[in-house]
């Protein structure tokens, strides 16, 4: 009896999750990452500029990283689409998932799996980083305290 019960529960949440995940239009699709530097909940997906669905979840399976996206559900990610780690804001550690949609006509379905395979190839973004006056002056403020480390002033006789 006991092990029915357990087991009717764990039918029960994976029914839940299922519908979770269908409720509101958008599939969740399973990415297996080597690299997921900068990546985080909230994290834009975006396909030719157009934001397409966000990191719903990130955990570890071994060394591989595993990113729970959520794609709206206007849009379908044909099968062979690339997928790209891009690391949009350096000093902030921002990045975004960035998909090159194939020719396919077949497509992922709702808690597919795709394997990325991205080690040392996170992209950097060529952009130039746009500070507003108080990250100017923190900083400015820090390039002197390293100035003042480097540099000490010499002690007057």
């Amino acid at each position: 009896m006991n092990k029915y019960l357990c087991c009717l529960r764990e039918c029960s949440l994976i029914i839940v999750f299922l519908l979770y995940g269908c409720k509101n239009g958008n599939s969740n699709l399973y990415i297996l990452l080597d690299d997921a530097e900068g990546l985080q909940t909230g994290s834009v997906i975006q396909s030719s500029g157009v934001v397409i669905g966000e990191v719903k979840d990130l955990g570890l399976i071994g060394t591989k990283a595993i990113i729970r996206v959520s794609i709206n559900g206007k849009y379908k990610v044909p099968q062979g689409a690339k997928f790209k780690v891009v690391l949009d804001n350096i000093l902030q550690r921002k990045s975004f998932i960035d998909v090159t949609f194939s020719d396919s006509s077949r497509f992922y379905a709702n808690g597919d799996t795709v394997t990325v395979q991205n080690a040392k190839q996170v992209e950097k973004r060529e952009t130039p980083v746009v500070l507003d006056s108080s990250s100017k002056a923190e900083m400015l403020k820090v390039f002197k305290q390293i100035d003042t480390l480097l540099n000490p002033p010499k002690e007057q006789k």
